[in-house]
């Protein structure tokens, strides 16, 4: 909390990626994601309802350039950073009915900047692999009751429009540019979560989500990157909050 209305973030994840191939050894990553940084600001609000604003920068951590190649057996790492720079505006609004319910809801837009990539890479001749990711529009929803004093229930709902991605080189003193078939979508997702409150300073929550609905996610499945190719399945997570 920067001040009562003006809220600033960082966020460092670390991903764990594994692969167990039919022959040979198992091969995993352990790395550096993508880091974000931003405001949340809210210059509206009452004790029922609040309304938000927000900026989320998003920037590569240098993790992007993959080791080996010519499939599993040839593999040593993966990808655990997109290498592209992002930044996301949205809009927050808030309703709440104090001690029983509480509706939040977000909407935004994502300009995904062109950038250079260790997994774009030209067959012919010499060249920097770029790509420039399709921008991307998102809503989410959700929907908290209190079970106990202790506990709440929450319905989760997010939508996402990916626009179409184009990758290419930079080489022989001119860009060359190639749209990536299926790669434009929309994804729908659902999931419902729990979460403990022992205190007024922890919080530990524990979710499931699935995939309602999505666009083809073939194009970039291969890098596992989910910001360019949501997978389909179950998505467990898990999180331990403490507040001071």
């Amino acid at each position: 909390g920067f001040s009562e209305r003006v809220t600033l973030y960082g966020r460092v994840p670390y991903v764990r990626s594994s692969l167990q191939p039919s022959t040979g050894s198992d091969i995993t990553t352990i790395a550096m994601g993508d880091a974000h940084a931003g405001i949340v600001m809210q210059p509206f609000g009452g004790s029922t309802w609040a309304t938000g604003l927000s900026a989320d920068l998003k920037l590569p951590s240098g993790v992007e350039w993959p080791e080996g190649t010519g499939g599993p057996a040839n593999t040593s790492s993966f990808l655990t950073g997109t290498g592209i720079t992002n930044l996301g505006v949205f809009a927050h609004g808030l309703a709440r009915v104090p001690g029983i319910a509480r509706a939040t809801t977000r909407v935004g837009y994502v300009r995904k900047f062109p950038g250079v990539v260790g997994y774009v890479t030209a067959t012919d001749g010499f060249g920097n692999g770029i790509i420039n990711p399709g921008d991307e529009w998102v809503a989410d929803a959700e929907l908290r009751f209190n079970a106990t004093s202790l506990a709440s229930v929450a319905l989760l709902g997010t939508v996402r429009q990916l626009g179409t991605a184009v990758i290419g080189i930079n080489g022989d003193g001119a860009r060359q540019t190639t749209p990536v078939r299926h790669s434009a979508g929309t994804w729908v997702d659902a999931g419902l979560e729990v979460s403990i409150e022992p205190s007024a300073h922890w919080a530990v929550d524990v979710g499931v989500a699935v995939d309602r609905h999505g666009g083809d996610s073939r194009p970039f499945a291969h890098l596992g990157l989910e910001e360019f190719s949501p997978q389909p399945g179950v998505q467990w997570s898990g999180r331990v909050v403490s507040r001071w």
